[in-house]
């Protein structure tokens, strides 16, 4: 548990980092390669832009008007074509001191034509198409090559510093998360610990007590007050023994090597023995398991971990309803799942809660059911230590179907119930 609540910081700190890293950089470059596109299309504005003159070499000179008359480096980056509505190249104009020759312009302005919008790009060239009433289109272009070169620069090393901070900050996170966990890990490992040693120690004046009732008995014969006291004391034991043994659990416990076994017979025959409580309270059990099934698993925490569903299952599930119970293979899975109606409100929103310890939907009914609330912690428990996971869902809104699902070759061994 200590060790995901540190997965979980981590990733959340990481998480939080990316994104504020995303709207920082993503910002700052959408903004830049903006503020490109921007003055790209204010210098390719007919108010900006002029007319060509004085044809030399079939190049031409341009007369510019408004703010370029006082831009003279731009001259060079602009050059424009004419076509025909069909088409048809009428005329090419590039200034006389430009690198861009006629059969490259003539090129980039056909590839225009088959473009959509009358803005872009093509290349490095920014465009701007303009039809006029003479049915000519007229395609002026601005080499943007300087402009785009320096913002992808600035865009690689941005995500490059930002990449090495993401690692460094993730060292430093990890570092931390060791100890900002610490105190709570102290914590939760000092009640575990507590749980257990007071569960030991409970046990024994538990013991004294169902001894010394069950004598009274023999002397006195039955009696109301002595069943009383004796069903009480058979309860706070199982409780005794619950907590102790998710503690157990939960503390890592005695290391056991998974071994193969036939997992199809564990359950059938750990939820036969359910069936004639199924009957004296009116429920009807289907069970429906695959045969030959088998997985590497600890036999009596499997055959626990079923018994607590099918147990969960007649607790909540009213008289004349069916208990489905089902064992299939999907892939390299085992599924294992129980379905009841439900005679209890359900929780809305997250039905995970139901595998918090001591929850109940109704705790009106803790006499009537006799349970305490921490059966399914125990099953969440069996089926982490199998490295399988466990979660709850309602197939229709009266019924609630738990199901575990487990990985049918383990790689690590699991802990002892």
């Amino acid at each position: 548990m200590i060790q995901k609540l540190r997965v979980r910081f981590v990733i959340l700190a990481m998480s939080t980092l990316l994104t504020v890293l995303l709207v920082l950089v993503g910002g700052i470059n959408i903004a830049n390669y903006t503020g490109i596109v921007s003055e790209a299309d204010r210098l390719l504005s007919p108010d900006n832009l002029g007319r060509m003159e004085k044809t030399i070499g079939g190049k031409a000179d341009i007369v510019f008007n408004g703010p370029l008359a006082q831009e003279r480096h731009n001259y060079a980056r602009f050059f424009s074509v004419t076509l025909a509505a069909d088409g048809t190249i009428l005329d090419v104009q590039i200034p006389v001191f430009s690198f861009v020759e006629r059969e490259e312009a003539t090129a980039l302005a056909e590839k225009v034509c088959a473009q959509p919008s009358d803005n872009g790009f093509q290349s490095v060239y920014r465009y701007s198409r303009q039809s006029s009433g003479d049915d000519t289109i007229t395609i002026r272009f601005l080499d943007c090559g300087r402009e785009l070169g320096s913002f992808q620069r600035f865009l690689l090393v941005s995500l490059i510093l930002s990449a090495l901070g993401v690692l460094v900050l993730f060292g430093i996170v990890v570092y931390f998360s060791g100890r900002i966990v610490r105190p709570f890990a102290e914590s939760y490992e000092k009640q575990k610990q507590f749980i257990t040693d007071a569960g030991h120690e409970i046990k024994t004046p538990l013991t004294i007590i169902q001894a010394d009732a069950d004598v009274l008995e023999m002397d006195l014969g039955e009696n109301e007050w002595l069943a009383d006291i004796q069903n009480n004391v058979r309860r706070l034991t199982d409780l005794t023994n619950d907590l102790v043994s998710l503690a157990r659990m939960e503390e890592g416990g005695t290391p056991l090597e998974l071994v193969e076994i036939p997992i199809s017979d564990v359950v059938v025959e750990t939820a036969q023995s359910f069936r004639t409580l199924a009957q004296a309270q009116n429920k009807e059990l289907i069970i429906r398991a695959e045969p030959m099934l088998s997985m590497d698993a600890d036999e009596k925490a499997i055959a626990k971990l079923v018994g607590i569903l099918m147990d969960n299952a007649l607790k909540y599930a009213p008289e004349g309803t069916a208990i489905i119970l089902c064992l299939e293979k999907q892939g390299k899975q085992l599924r294992l799942w129980v379905e009841n109606v439900s005679a209890v409100p359900l929780p809305e929103g997250n039905l995970n809660r139901l595998f918090e310890r001591f929850y109940r939907t109704d705790p009106s009914r803790n006499s009537q059911t006799g349970g305490h609330g921490i059966g399914l912690s125990i099953a969440s428990a069996i089926a982490s230590a199998h490295n399988g996971q466990i979660h709850a869902s309602q197939p229709r809104p009266d019924s609630l179907r738990i199901t575990v699902t487990f990985p049918r070759q383990q790689k690590v061994s699991c802990k002892r119930t």
